[in-house]
């Protein structure tokens, strides 16, 4: 599907009159990594090949894409914010974004490299930034979409969830069924499109989201209470060095005042 769309997108749209003399828009499809990257090239490749209205528009075959006789590029690459820098983009579908890395402990996480493909699609109005994949735990870009903007009326992010079964009825209704009986979780991911609860921290997220005060960054020292203080330091590795400071509380039972990382 994102092979299918990477190629719509390239051939049956006009960007010329968007960009300057000798300037290329693209059409990028970004992967976890590069076996990904080219099984989804492969796909383009048949596509532009085999469809005899289409054969006549490439230009160049590269061992990335193809450069297509419209100034428009199909090119596939992974998931790095560096390398997604300098780009005119048409089109960004991003495969199996769920499984990119995550959260501040990793050097490239999902949310640096979105924010470095938004820049290349200012320029081309209608610009599309495409997020699909096998759901997974309730955390990074996929979720926060899913969170922010599934079934809200005007939201200005259309987010579609399906299971196999309506995606795609050519899958044996056994090889379902077998998995679910397998592993329930992972199974209700694979083939349900259901976010997992099972690979979550130590605390699922519903209990903390619950007990937190959004209104409240940090809660000012007051005289005469017993407060608690509790470090957690880091390993000599790349975790981080924490702080916690907390008071008792008759009606909460605990009350997390401040928090610091360094």
């Amino acid at each position: 599907m994102m092979a299918l769309t990477a190629v719509f997108l390239a051939c049956f749209r006009d960007y010329r009159k968007h960009l300057q003399p000798g300037e290329r828009a693209t059409v990028a499809v970004i992967a976890a990594d590069r076996k990904q990257a080219r099984t989804i090239m492969r796909y383009v490749g048949g596509l532009l090949r085999n469809v005899p209205m289409l054969a006549p528009l490439i230009e160049r075959e590269t061992a990335e894409g193809f450069d297509l006789t419209a100034p428009v590029t199909i090119e596939v690459t992974t998931a790095s914010s560096r390398a997604s820098r300098g780009y005119t983009f048409a089109a960004v579908l991003c495969d199996e974004v769920a499984f990119w890395p995550q959260g501040d402990a990793v050097a490239d996480p999902d949310t640096e490299i979105l924010a470095a493909l938004r820049p290349g699609m200012a320029t081309i109005p209608g610009a599309m930034l495409i997020c699909a994949s096998s759901p997974y735990a309730r955390k990074g870009e996929l979720w926060n979409a899913f969170e922010l903007h599934y079934g809200r009326d005007g939201a200005p992010v259309l987010v579609w969830q399906a299971d196999t079964r309506s995606m795609n009825p050519t899958v044996p209704e056994r090889i379902i069924a077998e998995a679910f009986e397998r592993d329930p979780a992972s199974a209700s991911a694979e083939y349900g499109a259901q976010f997992r609860t099972d690979v979550e921290a130590f605390i699922r997220r519903e209990v903390i989201e619950g007990a937190t005060d959004f209104s409240v960054f940090e809660r000012a020292y007051e005289p005469g209470r017993r407060y608690t203080a509790f470090v957690d330091p880091s390993g000599g590795s790349s975790d981080s060095y924490t702080l916690a400071i907390a008071h008792t509380d008759r009606k909460y039972g605990a009350v997390l005042d401040c928090v610091r990382e360094i």
